[in-house]
């Protein structure tokens, strides 16, 4: 599977959890579906900047900035996780940050799936992509095996660096 469809579906995937977690009135099941959540935007987060965006930033100048412009939106959104980590599992105290999360998320998905795939596809090429899709897979199932919780605070500790804190 190429990368941008991969990422897409992961992308559909951040939809229907939202989704569920608005639809969900049980406060454990709405605590277990933001877990898993959360999950999903780490490592979906962590392998973008680790495979997908190095080599778009390199592609040519518009995707630069598009890229340096996503980094940004995705430490806002590991900022705003790790907010919601220290609420869980009372989900209804942190449901305003949840919904700041959900816009972040889908403005992030909709920039990347309307502007920067685009150009990816036409500045890397169908092959190259088919590659990094490869890698991309290989890595969600590693970062799948390796843990949420340490992947949690690998994200807290970039988090903190880059704010200074």
């Amino acid at each position: 599977m190429g990368a941008l469809e991969f990422l897409k579906g992961q992308h559909r995937t951040f939809r229907e959890f939202f989704k569920k977690l608005e639809d969900e009135r049980d406060p454990r099941e709405q605590g277990r579906i933001l877990q898993l959540l959360i999950k999903l935007l780490v490592i979906h987060t962590e392998i973008e900047e680790k495979h997908l965006y190095p080599r778009l930033k390199v592609a040519n100048d518009e995707l630069r900035e598009l890229v340096l412009e996503s980094l940004q939106e995705h430490h806002v959104v590991k900022v705003e996780i790790d907010e919601i980590e220290g609420l869980v599992p009372e989900v209804e105290t942190c449901r305003p940050r949840i919904k700041v999360l959900k816009d972040l998320v889908f403005h992030h998905v909709d920039a990347e799936e309307q502007v920067v795939f685009p150009l990816a596809e036409k500045a890397c090429g169908r092959l190259a992509l088919d590659d990094i899709g490869k890698e991309l897979e290989i890595e969600t199932r590693r970062l799948e095996e390796k843990g949420t919780r340490l992947l949690i605070t690998i994200m807290r500790e970039e988090v903190r660096k880059k704010s200074g804190v």
